[in-house]
């Protein structure tokens, strides 16, 4: 015999002397009167725990009724402070506008050439033009003493006026034009847009004597009128 077989033996014998007694001893069954409490307290814990557990629910759907409320308040103080960012972007833009409006005519009258070339650059990062930027810029097309002054006009005026008023205000240039430069861009803006006015102004201006040599015999090459 081994030395666990040993000890498992010497256990059950152990065990048999312990609990012998207890199974002989006799249980008594329970009193009427012990029956009613045990059924009464019985009773009395499942109703705690039916209402504990009701309770619970209870505390549940709030916690979640609260987190809910929460979520719900802070989407709505973010929509607002969403419209309040745009709102005040929006009026930070036009504050912007304003003051590079401010600049352009300001700088278009000095008598400095870098600054009018400025005030062109300027005028191009203005999303929308009105008619005061659009005046100043015809006036400097016309009558600039600066040709690069001129050209950057005429690129701005293209990118914001619609063909019509591009057509009018182009051809009316032409007339106060002397350098062939700038004939020729005012020229090509007016082919561009190829409507049958602007081929009228291109047509009568080189008629009219007033264009210069060069500029003539490259529109009558290159223009079918």
């Amino acid at each position: 015999m081994n030395k666990s077989e040993g000890n498992k033996k010497k256990w059950n014998i152990e065990d048999d002397l312990l609990f012998k007694p207890l199974d002989e001893m006799e249980i008594p069954e329970p009193s009427p009167s012990l029956k009613v409490s045990y059924l009464s307290k019985l009773g009395h814990i499942s109703t705690s725990e039916s209402l504990n557990s009701t309770n619970r629910h209870i505390h549940a759907y709030i916690k979640v009724a609260a987190i809910a409320a929460v979520f719900i308040f802070g989407w709505f103080i973010g929509s607002i402070s969403h419209r309040n960012e745009r709102v005040l972007l929006q009026d930070v833009q036009k504050q912007l506008d304003n003051n590079n409006k401010l600049l352009v005519l300001t700088l278009l009258q000095q008598p400095s050439f870098s600054d009018r070339l400025q005030a062109t650059n300027i005028s191009s990062s203005i999303p929308i033009i009105d008619n005061q930027v659009v005046t100043a810029l015809v006036k400097a097309l016309e009558s600039d003493p600066d040709p690069n002054v001129k050209m950057r006009c005429a690129e701005v005026l293209a990118a914001h006026l619609r063909p019509d008023s591009l057509s009018t205000i182009f051809g009316n240039a032409l007339d106060y034009q002397e350098e062939p430069i700038i004939q020729l861009i005012l020229i090509n803006y007016l082919k561009s847009i190829g409507n049958a006015k602007s081929k009228r102004i291109i047509n009568n201006f080189i008629n009219s004597g007033k264009a210069d040599e060069f500029v003539r015999s490259e529109m009558q090459h290159s223009i079918n009128l």
